[in-house]
């Protein structure tokens, strides 16, 4: 009964073990991608994230433009791809730093209202109405930080987001330090190599998680906000579709180690026990074969001592001269009274 609950608890460990990787896994891959801002810059770098932004503030500009009355040589050069880029990287760092997030539409605006003095004076326009020119421009720069900053809640989303930050790096410290203090305490209690189990279940979840997602999104599809967005998003999601099969290959390859670790000292330790098992019955026989042969000894001993007569004691030659009597002989009391009367006349005879 004690081994079949040794056994229950041993798979059930294995499973709580093996969630505890699998979320490891997981987080490990969010800390190293969406809540890493080097990463979200490499990605708009690698996307040519910038200027396809500066072609679509343009575009949305333009939109505008043409109810406005004016020419679209008012929209040039008031921005550059390095305005862009800059704004958007000082964004995305402020972002990821819990700082206020700010677009300084100040030169934009200037190179903005320079286009229009230079555009009216060329064509001769008087402005009659500066108050729809002013209006004009806020619009132009409304477009300009829409484009960029993409959504006015984001500043209640960045709340959220560093919460939920600060909450991943706390679990993620936690497991890292759990998952190896209790896989080496459950190696001690079941005597087994723990983690190759953990390390296969979990790449196979990592695989058919990774897989299933794929197969039940269209990805190639996906429209989010608007184009520029939503391909930078396709193209995390496949970079991160990436980062999880080499993770779950990487698990793969430590789980047939782990394996094989154990394999190797496992058959170590049957041979050392099984050494130990040959010295220990060749000890008990060398003792069996010892006993046998101190018992026949003892044995032998024994014989002899049955075989061998108990000497008779040597009388003393004084008293058998004295008695006439030899140790040994069968003499009656009669016999030897009348022997000693004998003795004694003849002592008298010759007095």
């Amino acid at each position: 009964m004690k081994a079949k609950i040794k056994v229950l608890s041993y798979y059930i460990s294995m499973i709580i073990l093996s969630l505890m990787t699998l979320a490891l896994s997981l987080i490990t891959i969010v800390n190293f991608t969406l809540m890493n801002e080097n990463y979200i810059l490499k990605q708009l770098e690698k996307n040519n994230y910038y200027e396809k932004l500066h072609k679509s503030i343009k575009q949305e500009m333009s939109y505008y433009i043409v109810q406005s009355g004016l020419s679209e040589e008012v929209l040039d050069n008031i921005y550059t791809k390095e305005m862009i880029k800059d704004e958007v990287n000082n964004l995305i760092i402020n972002f990821y730093n819990n700082k206020e997030l700010k677009i300084n539409t100040e030169e934009v605006s200037n190179n903005l209202n320079k286009n229009i003095q230079t555009y009216l004076l060329k064509n001769n326009i008087v402005a009659d109405d500066q108050e729809a020119l002013n209006k004009f421009v806020d619009e132009m720069i409304k477009i300009y930080k829409n484009e960029i900053i993409i959504t006015d809640h984001i500043s209640s989303f960045q709340n959220t987001f560093i919460k939920l930050d600060d909450f991943i790096n706390i679990l993620f410290n936690a497991l890292v330090i759990i998952i190896p203090v209790l896989g080496i305490l459950l190696h001690l209690f079941y005597k087994r190599i723990i983690f190759t189990i953990p390390s296969i279940s979990t790449a196979v979840l990592l695989f058919l998680g990774n897989y299933s997602f794929f197969h039940r999104v269209d990805v190639k599809n996906i429209l989010f906000w608007n184009e520029n967005i939503s391909d930078m998003i396709k193209n995390i999601l496949w970079s991160i579709k990436d980062l999880i099969n080499k993770e779950a290959i990487i698990l793969v390859i430590c789980g047939i180690i782990t394996f094989i670790l154990g394999y190797i000292l496992t058959n170590k330790n049957i041979k050392e026990e099984v050494n130990e098992e040959k010295k220990t019955k060749g000890v008990k026989e060398t003792l069996k074969e010892q006993t046998a042969k101190l018992t026949d000894k003892l044995k032998n001993i024994k014989v002899k001592e049955k075989k061998v007569e108990t000497p008779k004691p040597k009388v003393p030659n004084e008293i058998e001269e004295l008695f006439g009597y030899t140790y040994g002989t069968s003499t009656t009391a009669h016999d030897f009274k009348s022997e000693n009367k004998k003795k004694f006349k003849k002592k008298k005879r010759k007095r």
